[in-house]
């Protein structure tokens, strides 16, 4: 009877923690980090975090702007501090990547000291929703 009790409590308490964990959530407003003499300048964040923030200075974005005969992406990141990164490419690796950019989607870019994107990654993962 004794290991039935302390069997149910075992299960009662895994039962009880994975709701306190479940569904791993991370919301990241906007992060610039300039480049230093080693290091690109770089800027992170979650549109979604961003977007509730409660500073009204928080941004970050990428989009794509084409004319008749260009297509180039930007991506901008102004965090809490107003410190803002901001980078520009034709790479079409850089715009296929840009283009997968949704509002819940976590982006992260990084600068080259001539204002180009090196590279740019978006992951739109369960962690970077709209909260529910």
């Amino acid at each position: 009877m004794k290991s039935r009790i302390s069997l149910s409590c075992a299960l009662a308490a895994v039962a009880y923690a994975a709701t306190g964990l479940a569904g791993f959530k991370a919301d990241e407003v906007a992060n610039v980090v300039p480049g230093t003499l080693f290091t690109l300048a770089n800027a992170a964040g979650s549109p979604a975090a961003t977007r509730g923030s409660p500073d009204a200075m928080a941004r970050i974005g990428c989009w794509v702007v084409g004319t008749p005969t260009t297509l180039t992406g930007y991506c901008l990141a102004t965090d809490p501090n107003g410190m803002t990164l901001a980078c520009s490419s034709t790479s079409s690796n850089i715009l296929r990547t840009i283009q997968a950019v949704s509002p819940t989607a976590h982006i992260a870019f990084t600068t080259a000291v001539d204002g180009t994107c090196d590279n740019v990654v978006i992951d739109d993962g369960s962690a970077y929703g709209a909260k529910r």
